[in-house]
């Protein structure tokens, strides 16, 4: 699917609003785009909600859009800037930019400019090659759902679901080093929780 989206036919024909393919859009991007909402918001019946309103979105727009980024990646950060509104509704005491420290249970281990103060001892598999070996995986979801917001964001863009380095800090409206100081502390958090949860992973 990713590779037919991006062909100017296929953009051309979504344009033209062609039934078939808003339906190939829909039937290949929908899934991705839910899994990604319900780790932002964890409610399925505003999941469903929000990839309906991120693919309306995205089919009455598709006019202004350029092609300068992959349609899929456009996709993501429709939903990730609609699914910020919904939660900056629900919780208006809260900013959008969650700080680095704040719930970081890893927030002594890291220096002033982001950097981990000692390298851990333990060199077992990286989260994600546990999530590919099919081993620990409702471990890892539910450490992932623990994770600070927008380590979590940064996990979920880059390690699951493959965004590129620059479009995810696109996305997630971030410098780039911004981005990889997030996902470090991420999959750092997540071998910690792995680890403390399970003993020995094989």
């Amino acid at each position: 699917m990713s590779e037919l989206a991006e062909t100017p036919e296929f953009l051309d024909r979504l344009r033209r609003r062609d039934p078939d393919a808003c339906r190939q859009m829909i039937v290949g991007f929908g899934p991705e785009l839910e899994g990604y909402a319900l780790h932002l918001l964890g409610d399925r019946q505003q999941v469903d909600d929000l990839v309906q309103e991120t693919l309306v979105a995205a089919l009455e727009g598709l006019p202004r859009f350029d092609g300068r980024s992959l349609l899929r990646t456009w996709l993501f950060s429709i939903l990730h800037h609609k699914a910020y509104d919904r939660i900056r509704q629900a919780q208006r005491d809260r900013s959008r930019e969650v700080p680095l420290e704040a719930d970081d249970p890893l927030q002594g281990d890291f220096d002033d400019r982001g950097h981990i103060k000692a390298t851990p001892r333990d060199q077992r598999p990286d989260p994600e090659q546990l999530l590919e070996s099919g081993q620990l995986r409702d471990r890892l979801s539910r450490a992932v759902n623990d994770l600070p917001a927008r380590n979590r964001e940064a996990f979920l863009l880059r390690d699951v679901h493959g965004i590129g380095m620059n479009e995810a800090a696109k996305i997630m409206d971030v410098t780039g080093s911004h981005l990889r100081v997030l996902l470090h502390r991420a999959r750092v958090t997540l071998r910690k929780a792995l680890m403390q949860d399970g003993g020995e992973v094989t």
